[in-house]
């Protein structure tokens, strides 16, 4: 529960940040990160809130959540939302580059540094990718190998299947790929911003589920379209901007993915989501207020 909603009291560090840049090369195992005596354990991960308490958007703990799916079921994370999530909908995604049908279709995510692109990642004109867990890899070792926290490589068209899914209460229509109370459970307001009890990332993050972000319509704040409450989750690294979010009720939703801008990145006038995830929302939305469910 705290897990998901982000509200278990640990916090992305020094420590979570040498952790992803060593953890490749060495293999190493989470419990590194996380256990006292650890190589890379530090103060740092951990806040004075009590689990529960206090909302603090977080990814190290993701690996947590994917070392424990690994652990129950037996299988890597990567393999495992393959075999019972992507593929049952028919979407090419995954967190593993390697299982991707066609390299030179992924999108190479850049910056703009000293007046040219920078490739930032995914970027496999010179040299294939490596494998992202060697041969002697038991599953729950660690979990952040395969980038449970953002590393999933989707076009948009296939985000636009797995939002259906989540609209069509875990079915695809063919398929129930989760229960409609394991939806449910997700989409409730697991925490929600009360003065004191979050980091809103500057009145960003308002309201929250398990693993979606639910937005409230604060003006000058989480606003997407005023007549409709979204929810969904956003994404930036690396270059990328992103979103996924939507709306049951009127049946309608967006997804925007953009893979570098030559400005940095700055925020909107309206809310707190970028300004060009603004300025695409302006647009899309007299066609969005069309789309309703009858």
């Amino acid at each position: 529960d705290h897990l998901l909603s982000h509200r278990s009291g640990i916090r992305d560090g020094d420590a979570y940040s040498r952790f992803s840049r060593d953890m490749l090369a060495g293999q190493l195992d989470i419990r590194q990160l996380f256990e006292v005596g650890g190589d890379y354990f530090a103060e740092d991960l951990f806040s004075g809130d009590a689990p529960g308490r206090y909302f603090s958007y977080t990814n190290c703990t993701w690996g947590l959540i994917a070392s424990v799916v690994e652990r129950i079921s037996g299988e890597r994370f990567d393999k495992y939302c393959r075999k019972y999530i992507f593929e049952p909908l028919g979407m090419e995604a995954s967190f593993n580059v390697l299982d991707l049908p066609d390299l030179d279709k992924l999108a190479v995510l850049y910056r703009f540094s000293d007046e040219q692109w920078v490739a930032q990642a995914d970027d496999y004109s010179r040299a294939l990718p490596q494998p992202r867990a060697d041969s002697l890899y038991r599953p729950g070792k660690n979990g952040l190998l395969f980038g449970p926290q953002g590393s999933l490589r989707s076009s948009a068209a296939d985000l636009a299947i797995f939002t259906q899914m989540l609209m069509n209460e875990g079915s695809n229509g063919e398929v129930q790929i989760l229960r409609p109370e394991t939806v449910q459970l997700m989409m409730q307001r697991h925490w929600e911003y009360q003065k004191n009890n979050g980091d809103t990332w500057e009145n960003f993050f308002l309201a929250y589920g398990y693993g979606i972000h639910h937005l409230t319509n604060t003006p000058l704040a989480d606003i997407l379209f005023p007549d409709r409450l979204m929810s969904g989750h956003p994404g930036i690294a690396y270059g990328l901007l992103s979103d996924m979010y939507f709306d049951k009720a009127s049946g309608s939703g967006i997804i925007f993915i953009t893979n570098g801008s030559q400005r940095e990145y700055a925020y909107g006038n309206k809310s707190t989501f970028y300004l060009p995830e603004e300025k695409v929302f302006e647009a899309v939305y007299p066609y969005l207020k069309k789309i309703e469910n009858p």
